[in-house]
């Protein structure tokens, strides 16, 4: 498995985990709007623990 199929499944599981979460509790509550997605931020976390960034 490349890299970047990794890290597309990573994505993949986080955003099904994501809708779960949510569903019950609203995560963003004040603040600007954001550039990045929480799925996309919490994605790059991950895949960075794994290939040790």
């Amino acid at each position: 498995m490349s890299a970047g199929d990794f890290i597309i499944l990573v994505f993949c599981c986080v955003e099904g985990y994501h809708k779960k979460v949510i569903q019950y509790t609203n995560i963003r509550a004040r603040g600007f709007a954001p550039t990045v997605c929480d799925n996309e931020v919490t994605m790059m976390e991950v895949a960075s623990e794994i290939f040790s960034l």
